[in-house]
């Protein structure tokens, strides 16, 4: 291997920061927060009993958090949420539609930013307001209310059909049957055996409880082959991409197969790809391994797939120059359906030897 100080340092830091086949573990844990990826890095949710839902979701934009004055991201996910915070992430996650009218309500003014949520949920009969013409959008969401509503969101999709927990503190009242649903497998409740009802819910509980409706959705999976041909097929497309030096091509290939914290981290190594490109260098890229992708998981809308054999010699050259590494990017992806395309994507990657 011929080089230089400058042109390995360069080098092998472009080659760590690169698309998937380059990239090291996707863990906000090891990434600075460039611009790109701030958005994917909150502060305020290692060591949470929620840790590992909320980061997927973070992830998955399932959920976003709030920028503060420091520059720094926080979920804030011991807050509680409101009626309208909570309805607008139902209805974003699940990629709820609607043409109907949907109930009026007078709290609910046209034009502010959870007026369509709230229309597209009252017409599918998930809301109904706290009366016929109220809706209550600032009021914090109680634990009942919550399980409710993912109840009748999830009712066409979820079965509910396993044993009830027996809460100790929910009364014969008209949440009771959709506590009892939600207890099989979307909500749980408190070491004492209380579900507490009444109480508010916080932020991370809304998210909790939405990750697991969506891990219970299985009526309508996708076949295998639909989930590990995007992960075969950007690992193909990329790799022609770099045998062919068609380096214009990595943002339109990111665009089309990844979303999320990986679109924003391919969009960065891309960037430095073409940094490097731009000041003269060539960047080539062999297979080295057995390319081999089989599914571990798959719901209606969400999907892990195991990825193997992703072994790339990479070769850098400038001149009389070049660096050549060899990278192993097998490991776990993390795929989404779409709400808007239908299609899926990839929003995170865990390597199975991160370098």
């Amino acid at each position: 291997m011929k080089k230089s100080g400058c042109l390995t340092q360069k080098v092998l830091k472009t080659c760590l920061t690169a698309c998937l086949f380059l990239g090291p573990a996707a863990s906000a844990h090891a990434i600075g927060a460039e611009d790109l990826l701030a958005k994917y890095h909150p502060v305020d949710i290692d060591n949470h009993w929620a840790t590992e839902k909320l980061y997927d979701a973070v992830y998955a934009d399932v959920v976003s958090g709030y920028a503060e004055a420091d520059g720094s991201v926080k979920v804030k996910p011991n807050n509680s949420i409101t009626r309208a915070e909570f309805v607008t992430l139902l209805v974003k996650s699940l990629g709820l539609k609607s043409d109907q009218a949907g109930k009026r309500f007078e709290d609910v003014p046209a034009g502010s930013w959870y007026a369509e949520y709230v229309r597209i949920a009252s017409s599918l009969g998930i809301v109904s307001g706290v009366s016929d013409t109220r809706f209550e959008p600032n009021r914090l969401i109680q634990r009942d209310e919550m399980a409710t509503l993912l109840v009748k969101a999830f009712s066409a999709s979820v079965s509910f059909n396993g044993q009830p927990k027996p809460f100790t503190d929910v009364p014969d009242y008209w949440a009771k049957p959709y506590i009892e649903k939600a207890s099989t497998g979307v909500v749980s409740g408190y070491p004492d055996g209380q579900f507490k009802p009444f109480a508010p819910a916080t932020r991370a509980e809304a998210v909790a409880m939405l990750k697991n409706g969506l891990n219970m959705e299985k009526n309508a999976a996708p076949d295998d082959q639909v989930l590990t041909n995007v992960v075969l097929g950007f690992e193909q497309a990329s790799l022609s991409t770099f045998q062919k030096k068609e380096y214009n091509r990595l943002d339109e290939l990111n665009a089309n197969y990844n979303t999320g914290f990986y679109h924003a981290r391919v969009a960065l190594g891309n960037k430095d790809i073409q940094s490097l490109v731009s000041e003269g260098y060539t960047v080539e890229a062999t297979l080295k391994g057995q390319l081999s992708a089989h599914v571990l998981n798959k719901t209606n809308r969400f999907a892990a797939v195991e990825l193997t054999g992703a072994i790339y010699q990479v070769t850098v050259t400038k001149g009389a120059e070049s660096v050549t590494i060899t990278k192993d990017s097998s490991g776990t992806v993390f795929l989404k359906k779409m709400p808007d395309e239908g299609t899926w994507k990839m929003y995170n990657v865990e390597h199975t030897n991160p370098q």
